[in-house]
Parts: C-alpha cells; structure tokens; sequence
C-alpha cells in the first residue's frame, strides 16, 4: 500500500511540470503575404483556403501593429493588401470572412469606409502620406491585389 502511494506521489511530481507546459502552449497566427500575383477578393479568398488558411482578418490593435510591422520588415509597404473583411453577407455589416465575426476593431483611413458600393476591406500601402501607410479602404471586391493568408499555429 505504501509502496503504490509512493509510487503516485513519485508519477505526480515527475508529470506536473510537463503537464504545465502542455497548457502554457500558445497559439499564435503566421502571417503570409502573397505578392506573387494581384488577384480580386474572392480569389485571394480560394487561394488561401486552398492551402489551408485564411485571408487575414484583424482583431485588435495589437494584431494590426503586429501585421504592419511584418509588412515593413518585408519591404512591402508599398503594396494594398486584400484582408478578410468584407459587407457581402447583405445585412450592411462589416464581417470577417475568414473566421465569421464581426468587425469590431477598425483602422480605416481617414474619410473611410466612403462608398456603399465597395464591399471588401484592403490594407492600402503607402500612398504620399505616412500616417496613412496601411490603414484601411473600402474598394470593390473586383479590384486586383495582392493579398494576406493567416494560419494558427502553436507556440
């Protein structure tokens, strides 16, 4: 009886530590910026899902510091960037296609969203003026760019 009570004490201590970092695991998202070629929305949409993963969609501040800092480190400040988020579901909301939520955390150029005919969300590149370097713009859906694909990955 002792020696089993031993034995369970000697098995707890030796899996708690390796137990923790099993639940310590983050789960981070990998951004891939695609520049091979300019392609519309629903496009960008297929080619991400294709191998397996999401056009990006953006959740917070931090997220889109995080993004902008990669696209920079990159050298593809220039560039307008297709993301997710788009008013195509016909209700008049700006939703994530690529994990379906809402919109909640905005980054729109100023003036922007500005036509309720441009449906999709695009990271616009450097346009003149820095403080507008990759902010948001509403553009049609049909409009060629290129574009991010995201995928969660552990930590």
């Amino acid at each position: 009886m002792k020696l089993s009570i031993i034995s369970c004490i000697l098995l707890f201590t030796l899996l708690t530590p390796i137990w923790g970092r099993v639940r310590e695991q983050k789960i981070i998202k990998k951004y891939h910026l695609i520049t091979l070629a300019e392609v519309n929305f629903y496009k960008a949409v297929g080619f991400c899902r294709s191998i397996g993963m999401h056009l990006v969609s953006i959740s917070s501040e931090e997220e889109s510091e995080r993004l902008t800092q990669q696209i920079k480190i990159e050298g593809l400040e220039a560039n307008d960037f297709w993301t997710s988020g788009s008013k195509l579901a016909g209700n008049g909301t700006w939703e994530w296609v690529g994990i379906g939520k809402p919109v909640i955390f905005t980054n729109w150029s100023t003036g922007e969203p500005s036509n309720p005919d441009e449906q999709c969300i695009i990271i616009k590149g450097n346009s003149g003026d820095p403080n507008e370097a990759q902010k948001w713009n509403d553009a049609s859906c049909d409009q060629k760019s290129h574009f991010i694909c995201e995928k969660y990955e552990r930590k």
